[in-house]
């Protein structure tokens, strides 16, 4: 399923399956619920073989042929990055949990700890770990704990816009 990314507009281009046109449409009255949302929409182009171009039996905007497709609507403002890296959790000065690092944005982290997790949503925390990319980048990130189930946390970092070598290296390590 291609993954298709809302503007702040709320507006997306959706393509025919079979040429590739687009059209530029309002994607609002979908995007009620929080997350990513799987739309599933029907094309009706006439600058290719979908079906309405030869269509004499029907009106226009009720016309049932068309290529069907199915996309994913992200709001997402940065890339986010599945990855399965080892780290570690720093709660307090002497709470040391180990963790992995589900997936990696330049803007926070999604965590998995072996054991449910015991923090409370907007708790300090610093996650050290360490990119599987070439140079084995060590990362150190301040954050806070902003969504928490069971043994899975979205931390979000308190600085993202720096020029520290962490940043940089998360910036490259994501175009990758």
């Amino acid at each position: 399923m291609k993954t298709v990314y809302v503007g702040s507009d709320n507006k997306v281009a959706l393509a025919c399956p079979g040429c590739e046109k687009a059209k530029v449409v309002d994607v609002s009255k979908y995007l009620k619920s929080s997350g990513s949302v799987n739309l599933t929409y029907r094309f009706r182009c006439d600058d290719c073989e979908c079906g309405h171009k030869d269509c004499n039996e029907c009106l226009h905007n009720e016309c049932s042929q068309g290529y069907v497709n199915t996309v994913k609507l992200e709001r997402r403002v940065h890339i986010r990055k599945d990855t399965m890296l080892p780290g570690k959790l720093t709660l307090n000065s002497d709470d040391h949990l180990p963790v992995q690092v589900l997936d990696l944005s330049r803007t926070g982290a999604r965590i998995r700890v072996s054991s449910p997790i015991t923090v409370k949503l907007g708790q300090k925390v610093i996650i050290d770990f360490q990119l599987d990319d070439r140079k084995k980048t060590a990362i150190q990130k301040e954050g806070k704990v902003v969504r928490g189930k069971g043994s899975v946390a979205a931390l979000a970092f308190s600085e993202i816009e720096t020029y520290s070598t962490a940043d940089k290296a998360i910036g490259f390590y994501l175009m990758k």
